[in-house]
């Protein structure tokens, strides 16, 4: 099973329900502050409030000729490896950029090129 921006909103009312929170203030950074907002669509009752920092908001798919996606169709490795050295660039840091690249290698080719 893979990472989607859907299974990342739904793990956020598995984790309340696990702990007995009926409302919160959720918190997302970078892409989690486009989860956290999802979540609030999804559940208001359950939202207190959010704490957003420096995140973004999907606008939705993109079309084939997007550049990210196309590289990734050719050359997928070589694409993530970019990605990777260009998100976490200190070379005392390898540990994190392999982790990084395992999460995101994780994906199915259908999601790859979506």
């Amino acid at each position: 099973m893979s990472i989607s921006h859907d299974r990342l909103v739904d793990d956020i009312s598995v984790v309340l329900d696990a702990h007995g929170i009926d409302r919160c203030v959720l918190a997302g950074e970078s892409a989690g502050a486009g989860v956290v907002i999802s979540a609030a669509a999804r559940h208001p009752e359950r939202v207190a409030g959010l704490v957003l920092v420096d995140g973004f908001i999907p606008a939705g798919p993109r079309g084939e000729d997007a550049p990210f996606p196309r590289s990734l169709r050719p050359d997928f490795a070589g694409t993530i490896e970019q990605l990777a050295n260009a998100c976490v660039p200190d070379p005392d840091d390898g540990d994190l950029r392999h982790w990084g690249k395992l999460i995101v290698q994780r994906s199915t080719p259908e999601e790859r090129s979506a």
